[in-house]
Parts: structure tokens; C-alpha cells; sequence
């Protein structure tokens, strides 16, 4: 025999002992030849029912219930500045002092003129009434008497608004003008703001609007607080913002408000739907669809897994609703599902289950 006969036959039995080998591994593979696969360990725990409440998030900015920057209502000279920057002032505090020296003087001339025209006319009085003089002499003293009480009255006024008052109480912000500065008409002085009730203005999906309600608990949340704070609805607006499709809401906050704050916002509805509740760590999540692995068929602790499709609700903290595909006290796989294959035998151990906390909580290692 040659040697080119030699290596073709060579090769021939090669092929035909590669073909049984690979005739045995999928006999193994799918259950031939009595092979059995090993059990897999994994975690589980009983779906169950809870009532669920569509909870709404979203986001906010806080404003204070008054807040102005406060202006020159006349121009003049900064003569006093009576507050400092992020001072809490009161109702009616003057915060800063116009000068008001030519006012102040043409004021004293003003209640000369008021004094004399009111003279002048309580006498026009006295001689109307006897005749002595006409009916138009009367008016004329009388009219002169108006205007000049107008005219002190305007003066007062204009000195009034050369002190610049604070119109309710609250925290000052930065100070906007120093001592000896010359104001012109509008120009700002300081913000002010109010601390006694603060605002939160957020927007949500035009879905969720027939669920908004005045007086609904609001759970606002901000990189500045430890925790949650409380708040409620105070208005939803009747129309929806055609460019967003989303309706604006407000609602308020007793304490803890800081101007211009972005926070967090979760409405609590009050409709509530009861669910069937499972640990978040159960689905496997997949663009065809979400699903988990269900323990069925129990012999001596030896369980087959079933894989079920499902829909989901809403997640909160370690748990998620399911709206369909499993039923209450079902055992799904919490942990180790990665591995598992469908109709696979599977044994539990409860060994470092997983977290399955509405509220769960990080702790230091």
C-alpha cells in the first residue's frame, strides 16, 4: 500500500471516530444515554399581594410664597443703608434712607401755605354765612385750602418713598448699593424673600391628570436634605401645555424651602390597585420580553424551572409589580436565574437572599 493510500484512510477513520464522539456529546446533551444534568442552587421567595399606589415623579424648582427685589420708588442720594446682606428683616423695617433735605424743606414751606389757606377759608366761611362775601370768593378760598393740603400731602408722600421699607418679613439677599450711591427710579436695592411657605412648581404627563387632587401628599427629595420631606398639592392647572403635552402643578412647603432649589417630587395618588409583588432581582430583562423563573414540581427539595413571561408595573426599592404572567404564591427564583436553564432541576438555598425592602437602606460594610 502506498502512502497516499495510507493517509487517505488515516483520514477516513479519523472523520467516522470524530462523528460517534460528537454523536455521544449531544446524546448527553439532550438526555441520552441516561445522562442527567446537575442541580443548579439558587434562592427564592413566594410572589405575594400588596396594594400598590400609582406613584407620579417628577422635578421641581421651589420658590418662596412672596419674593420681590425691592426698588427706588424716587432718585436720590443713598443717605443710610440699614440692613446687611442675608439679614432677616420685619414688616415695615426701612432698609435704606433717601436724601430728603429739599423735601424736608419744601415741606415746611408746604404747612406754612396749609396753615395760612385753611385760615383764609375758615374766615371765607364765617362771612359767606353773614353775607359778607359772594359765593365765588368762598370757593376760591376753599379750593386754595385743598391744594395746599395736596401739596403737603405729596411732599409727605415723596419722603415716605425716599425710605425704603420692607413689605412683609423674610431673609435679605445680597446687598445691591453701598452708601452715597445715586439711585435713579427703579433700581434694585435687594431681593427679599419669605420663609414662612415655600412653593414647589413641577409639570407631569397629561396621563396622569385625572389622578392629580389638591391636598395629595407630596414626597420631595434634594442633594441638601438627609431625607424626604412632606409636602402637598396646592393647584393643578385646568389646561395642558400643548408643546409639552404635560399639565403644570404647585404645591407647598412649610419648611426646609430654599429659592430657586431644583428637588425631586413624587406624588402619592390615592387609588391603589392590589398586585402581585416580587423581588426586582427575579426578572430577567430582555428587548422580547421580561421574564422569571418559576420552582414547580417538588420531590425530596428537587424543583423543575419554568420560565414565564410577564408584565410589569411599577418598581419601589427592592420590589416590583407584576401585572401578569404568575400567580400569588408562585415560587420565583430571587437570585441565581442567570444560570438556570427552562425545565432544569433546581434545589434552594436561602444563603444570602437577596434584599426585597419597599425602602431598602445602604449600609457601611
Amino acid at each position: 500500500m502506498n502512502k497516499s493510500l495510507l493517509r487517505a484512510a488515516l483520514i477516513a477513520l479519523a472523520v467516522v471516530v470524530l462523528l460517534f464522539v460528537f454523536k455521544f456529546i449531544l446524546m448527553a446533551i439532550f438526555g441520552g444515554g441516561g445522562f442527567i444534568p446537575p442541580t443548579d442552587s439558587v434562592n427564592a421567595s413566594k410572589a405575594f399581594v400588596r396594594d400598590w399606589r400609582t406613584k407620579i415623579t417628577s422635578s421641581g424648582t421651589i420658590t418662596p410664597e412672596l419674593g420681590v427685589t425691592v426698588r427706588a420708588e424716587e432718585a436720590g442720594l443713598v443717605e443710610e443703608i440699614l440692613f446687611e446682606s442675608g439679614e432677616a428683616v420685619k414688616v415695615g423695617q426701612v432698609l435704606a434712607r433717601l436724601d430728603r433735605s429739599v423735601e424736608l424743606a419744601d415741606l415746611v414751606g408746604a404747612e406754612a401755605e396749609l396753615k395760612n389757606a385753611t385760615a383764609q377759608y375758615s374766615r371765607a366761611k364765617y362771612l359767606l354765612n353773614t353775607k359778607s362775601i359772594s359765593k365765588s370768593e368762598f370757593d376760591l378760598s376753599q379750593s386754595s385750602a385743598k391744594a395746599a393740603a395736596a401739596k403737603v400731602d405729596s411732599l409727605k408722600a415723596k419722603i415716605e418713598r425716599k425710605e425704603i421699607r420692607a413689605l412683609f418679613s423674610g431673609k435679605a439677599g445680597r446687598r445691591l448699593v453701598s452708601k452715597g450711591e445715586y439711585l435713579s427710579v427703579g433700581q434694585p436695592i435687594v431681593e427679599l424673600h419669605s420663609e414662612d411657605l415655600f412653593y414647589i412648581d413641577f409639570s407631569v404627563p397629561q396621563r396622569f391628570v385625572n389622578l392629580l387632587k389638591v391636598g395629595l401628599p407630596l414626597e420631595i427629595t434634594s442633594d441638601l436634605w438627609s431625607g424626604v420631606v412632606n409636602g402637598v398639592i396646592q393647584s393643578v392647572n385646568p389646561n395642558i401645555e400643548p408643546e409639552t403635552r404635560q399639565v403644570s402643578v404647585r404645591g407647598v412647603l412649610q419648611t426646609g424651602g430654599k429659592a430657586g432649589l431644583f428637588v425631586g417630587v413624587t406624588v402619592i395618588t390615592e387609588e391603589g390597585q392590589n398586585l402581585i409583588t416580587i423581588p426586582t432581582s427575579s426578572v430577567s430583562f430582555a428587548p422580547f420580553g421580561d421574564s422569571v423563573f418559576v420552582l414547580e414540581d417538588e420531590q425530596n427539595g428537587i424543583y423543575t424551572a419554568k420560565q414565564k413571561t410577564v408584565r410589569l408595573g411599577q418598581r419601589e426599592g427592592d420590589q416590583i409589580a407584576v401585572i401578569s404572567g404568575i400567580d400569588e404564591g408562585e415560587l420565583v427564583v430571587s437570585s441565581g436565574a442567570f444560570k438556570l436553564i427552562p425545565n432544569g432541576k433546581v434545589s434552594i438555598n436561602q444563603n444570602a437572599a437577596p434584599s426585597s425592602s419597599q425602602n431598602p437602606k445602604v449600609k457601611n460594610s
